[in-house]
């Protein structure tokens, strides 16, 4: 699965479930699995999300960890698999109740974005879902700049909701 990743891919949730099946929580696999948390940052942030994703008991961190090391000069490209990965647990987490602490790096990834270009679609979308589930002030800013600039007619719409969403919240 990792090297599915550092291919590029996201794996499928029949193979996720297939990993599931295999790797018991104290299965060796899962030591060997962790042993690449220590590798190059490619590597590392494929293991830290596939880790996340298996369920493991640092899983949010994991994942958060990803958000936080993302390298954005592979943001269009490689490094969103890892990014988006992380971001769908971290969303998960969120609607399973547990604070992220990822709302920051939602708000960046806002930032950095095009909203003009469709390739950065997916790393909005996510970015937004994450804010959906837990809104804050600080992504005003963001937030409306999406819902001001961003190239699909629904995903403005969308983005102008949560904006004031945010702001009756203040």
């Amino acid at each position: 699965m990792v090297s599915l990743m550092l291919d590029g891919r996201h794996p499928g949730v029949d193979e996720l479930d297939e990993l599931r099946r295999n790797v018991a929580p104290a299965d060796e696999n899962l030591a060997y699995l962790r042993a690449d948390l220590d590798a190059a940052p490619g590597r590392r942030l494929a293991t830290a999300v596939v880790l996340a994703r298996l369920g493991v008991s640092d899983a949010d961190e994991l994942a958060l960890l990803v958000v936080r090391e993302t390298d954005w000069s592979t943001i269009p490209g490689a490094g969103f698999v890892f990014w988006e990965g992380a971001m769908w647990h971290l969303r998960e987490a969120a609607q399973a109740g547990r604070p992220t602490g990822a709302t920051r790096y939602a708000i960046e990834a806002l930032d950095r974005s095009d909203p003009g270009r469709p390739v950065w679609t997916d790393v909005i979308d996510e970015a937004i879902g994450l804010l959906w589930e837990e809104p804050t002030a600080d992504a005003a800013d963001a937030v409306r700049r999406i819902a001001s600039e961003h190239w699909e007619d629904y995903r403005r719409a969308e983005a102008a909701e949560l904006l004031e969403q945010i702001e009756a919240a203040r």
